[in-house]
């Protein structure tokens, strides 16, 4: 299938979507009417924090699109600090979210965020994550998340992650077609 071709395009960068590296484009297309509206933004990461004990560790935060509480993964921006390495972007995420140190990162791949966005999130699994503010501090200058970024961080044994998935009580917004595939298996016994 042929890429389509772009007839017409605009960016807009509102003032408050600068800071975070994001913008919308207006985009119309030669063979189809209409418009589109885009979302631009820079790379992103999200990690999946395991302890040694095999604890997963998740963050409770106020989501401001749907306006409710939710627990969800470490994850941000990739900043001029991070020198365009995801893996360090990762890193310095978990100090700053979690105060959390790993002991190895492994990359599990990049996934589109939706399919009005140019933004990819590149995802890890951090292992042997163990709570270290004072070594996030030395390397990472102390962890500082954003205001009222993170409320809440516990520890859940993967027996009790399932059904915090099934209920929904995870963030996923959007929700993506991974998670729709991977809630519809899990409930019908597939996994």
């Amino acid at each position: 299938m042929k890429i389509q071709k772009i007839k017409k395009e605009k960016e807009f960068f509102p003032k408050e979507y600068r800071a975070y590296g994001r913008g919308i484009k207006r985009i119309e297309y030669a063979n189809e009417e209409g418009s589109f509206l885009i979302h631009t933004q820079r790379p992103s990461v999200m990690i999946v924090p395991l302890t040694n004990a095999r604890d997963i560790i998740l963050l409770r935060k106020f989501e401001r699109g749907p306006r409710r509480w939710a627990w969800g993964i470490p994850g941000g921006g990739v900043d001029a600090k991070d020198r365009g390495s995801f893996r360090l972007a990762a890193e310095r995420e978990l100090c700053e979210e979690a105060h959390v140190h790993v002991k190895r990162m492994k990359y599990i791949g990049a996934y589109f965020d939706d399919v009005y966005s140019t933004g990819f999130s590149h995802a890890f699994v951090a292992e042997g994550c163990r709570e270290n503010k004072m070594l996030c501090k030395k390397h990472h200058g102390g962890g500082r998340a954003e205001d009222g970024d993170v409320f809440e961080k516990k520890f859940f044994p993967l027996k009790a992650f399932r059904p915090l998935l099934k209920k929904g009580n995870i963030k996923g917004v959007p929700i993506s077609d991974l998670d729709v595939i991977y809630r519809g298996l899990d409930s019908g016994g597939y996994l």
